[in-house]
């Protein structure tokens, strides 16, 4: 099972949250970058399949963007 915790800190705040799953669509295989959005989902660029999964505020897998494509380059 993969999963990650992420602490995010700003000024007088942090909060800790765990995201990815064992298998399935929201399993993070090599996460590279992390960014939290202005509607507080959570972006990550997973190296390993070419895509940026989306996560809730509170964790919680809800879709993901791009993929790797067809030919070079």
């Amino acid at each position: 099972m993969i999963v990650f915790s992420l602490i995010f800190l700003r000024s007088g705040e942090e909060r800790i949250i765990q995201i990815g799953s064992a298998g399935g669509a929201g399993e993070l295989v090599f996460p590279w970058i992390v960014k939290e959005g202005p509607d507080g989902r959570i972006y990550v660029y997973d190296q390993a399949e070419a895509l940026i999964k989306i996560y809730s505020p509170q964790g919680k897998f809800v879709g993901q963007i791009g993929g790797k494509g067809q030919g070079p380059g």
